[in-house]
C-alpha cells in the first residue's frame, strides 16, 4: 500500500479515542450500534483501473480515505501498521515549538493493488511446527505492479482527491497555499 499522509486537519473530524470513547458513545453503541465506536474510520473507498490491467471488468487499484487521528503514545503501532518509522509520525505531532502534542486530527489516503502480478512464497523455516514459517511476499517484484501504483498515485494527484480533502478539513488561512495552485 502506498500512503499519502497523514494530512493534519484543523477540524475535529477524525477518530480519536480520547474524544470518541465516553459513556455516551459506549451507550449508543451498546443500544443502537451507532456512534463513533461503530465506525470503521473509512471515509470513502474508490476503485480505478490502471493501463496495465488485463481484465476489462475488474479494477486493479483501490483508493481508501481514512479519517484517523494520530496519538503520540501509538507511534510504534503506526510504524507496524503502515510500515512508517515512528520518528516520522513524531514529527507530525510536534507543535511549532517541537513539543509533542498528545493527539492530532488527521486523514490518510491509501493506494493498494487489488490484483498484483508479483508472487511471493511461504516456506517452512524448520521441522518444528512451533517455529513460524518464512514469508517472502515479493511486493512490487513485477514491473506492472510498480507501474499500477504510480498510476494510482497520479490519479489522486490529477483528480484532485488530495486537494479536496485538504480544503474540506483544513483552515487554509494558516497554510502556505502556493502548492495548491500546482
Amino acid at each position: 500500500m502506498t500512503l499519502f499522509g497523514p494530512i493534519l486537519v484543523d477540524t475535529p473530524e477524525s477518530l480519536l479515542f480520547s474524544r470518541a470513547l465516553n459513556l455516551r458513545s459506549v451507550f449508543d453503541f451498546a443500544t443502537m450500534r451507532s456512534g463513533p465506536v461503530a465506525t470503521t474510520t473509512q471515509g470513502a473507498i474508490g476503485f480505478v483501473s490502471s493501463s496495465v490491467r488485463k481484465d476489462d471488468n475488474w479494477p486493479d487499484i483501490q483508493i481508501t480515505h481514512v479519517s484517523l487521528g494520530i496519538i503520540s503514545g501509538l507511534t510504534e503501532f503506526y510504524e507496524h501498521l503502515f510500515n512508517v518509522k515512528s520518528e516520522i509520525y513524531k514529527k507530525y505531532i510536534q507543535d511549532e515549538n517541537e513539543n509533542v502534542r498528545s493527539e492530532v486530527d488527521a486523514n490518510i489516503l491509501g493506494i493498494s493493488l487489488q490484483r498484483p502480478k508479483g508472487r511471493g512464497y511461504v516456506k517452512l523455516a524448520s521441522r518444528d511446527p512451533f517455529v513460524p514459517p518464512l514469508i517472502q511476499p515479493n511486493y512490487l517484484s513485477h514491473p506492472d505492479d510498480v507501474r499500477a501504483l504510480v498510476e494510482g498515485s497520479l490519479t489522486i494527484h490529477h483528480t484532485g482527491i488530495l486537494l479536496i480533502i485538504i480544503r474540506l478539513y483544513t483552515d487554509l488561512s494558516s497554510v502556505n497555499q502556493s502548492f495548491l495552485q500546482e
